[in-house]
């Protein structure tokens, strides 16, 4: 029999590096506050940082790359420490195939000794009946868990239709694999969104919950900041957008709808996602081109992002509707919303009906949308409707909720191993 013991701590196996502000480390900063968590970020590899030696050793990589020589947890903030593990083999090349290559059985070896490495670090920091929180189904395939813990996988995705999987047939069917074993053998499943919560409790029912995403409300909050310097020149209204520009976005509806408002400005504001479809910078740039009311300004830090969302007289999401972005909660229209500016989006399941948010399917569409939303972005009253919706979706109500979840699903004897 497992016996039943509040969780005195948090081992989160992250999708994201920390300092990339999304739902994990979101989470992680909040949950912090109740109990000692372990960051654990995704693996660097002797050969990646080999091959990509100069963006190795550049902003936050540096820092990164810092902490994985370091060898052991480093204390970023109050109760929450960043585990960074260098490994030989990178994540992608880890086979759980059981083929018995040399590739796959390094592979696997690292993986379990990286998650041993990370319970033993979280031991030494007082853990005794940790939470195994889990945002990607391979995270600990195949690791045995530990009695006392509570297993959570937090479902962010369907993983399946990332570009990545759509790629490679073999990958998809690993990650599926993994992720329904990783269902039948968390005590509790968070979901981000409505589908993904539908889907799962097919097989993790009386398990699983619905927790969305949310907004730093505070960071957003609209403090008349000055206009950023890259956007200060260019004409109004400013139509902008904050996030990866990746396969996800509907470059052909951005595009359609700068030629029908040439005398507007539009701004992608975020990392070229190097992906499977799109490739790279320069595929972009040729979606856009011509476009002189186009600018891709690439990444900012997260402290000056506010700056420019508080700049935009449009925010917008123009997404592709597909088998990804139909089961997506998009962060960024709880940051817009946080800011008291106006929203216009192609019709994600997500943001329907959300105070503050326009819907658009076509460039025609989007452009009478946009108008509107311009007209209504300096009313005072609208904009405190604005703030007050994003109020209601914080990061810190759904860090709660996610532990109100967790502590009312201690682990079962049936699930206590894999």
């Amino acid at each position: 029999m497992t016996e039943r013991r509040e969780p005195d701590g948090v081992i989160c196996f992250s999708t994201d590096p920390w300092g990339d502000m999304k739902r994990p480390v979101q989470l992680m900063r909040r949950l912090a506050r109740r109990v000692p968590v372990l960051y654990v970020e995704p693996y660097l590899s002797v050969t990646s940082l080999l091959k990509n030696w100069q963006a190795a050793f550049r902003g936050m990589s540096t820092k990164r790359v810092g902490r994985a020589l370091a060898g052991h947890p480093v204390e970023l903030e109050p109760n929450l420490h960043v585990l960074t593990a260098l490994v030989s083999i990178p994540p992608q090349r880890l086979s759980f195939t059981g083929s018995g290559s040399l590739v796959g059985t390094v592979g696997r070896a690292q993986h379990r000794r990286v998650v041993r490495a990370a319970y033993e670090a979280a031991f030494r920091l007082g853990m005794r009946a940790p939470v195994e929180w889990i945002s990607y189904p391979i995270s600990l395939a195949g690791v045995p868990r530990i009695d006392a813990s509570t297993r959570v996988y937090d479902c962010m995705d369907r993983w399946s239709e990332f570009p990545d999987s759509l790629a490679n047939t073999q990958w998809r069917e690993l990650v599926a694999q993994f992720e329904t074993q990783l269902l039948e053998t968390a005590d509790v499943v968070l979901c981000s969104a409505e589908g993904l919560f539908e889907a799962k409790q097919s097989v993790a029912k009386g398990r699983c919950a619905l927790v969305r995403n949310g907004a730093d409300v505070e960071h957003f909050a609209p403090l008349s900041r000055p206009v950023p310097a890259d956007l200060a020149s260019l004409p109004r209204p400013l139509v902008g957008y904050v996030g990866a520009v990746a396969e996800w976005v509907d470059f052909a509806l951005v595009r359609e709808a700068a030629l029908l408002r040439p005398d507007w400005s539009y701004v992608l504001v975020g990392p070229v996602f190097q992906g499977k479809t799109m490739g790279n910078a320069g595929a972009l740039r040729a979606a856009l081109d011509g476009l002189a009311n186009v600018h891709v300004l690439g990444p900012r830090p997260y402290d000056s992002v506010p700056a420019y969302v508080e700049a935009f007289d449009v925010a917008m999401i123009p997404f592709v509707i597909n088998g990804l972005t139909e089961d997506t909660n998009p962060i960024k229209v709880y940051e817009y919303l946080a800011a008291g500016v106006p929203v216009v989006s192609t019709p994600l399941r997500e943001v329907v009906g959300l105070t503050g948010v326009r819907l658009a399917s076509s460039a025609s569409e989007f452009v009478v949308q946009a108008e509107a939303a311009c007209a209504e972005r300096r009313d005072p009253d609208l904009i405190g409707e604005r703030i007050e919706a994003a109020a209601t979706n914080s990061w810190d109500a759904r860090a709660a909720l996610a532990w109100e979840v967790i502590s009312e699903h201690q682990p079962s004897p049936h699930r206590a191993t894999d």
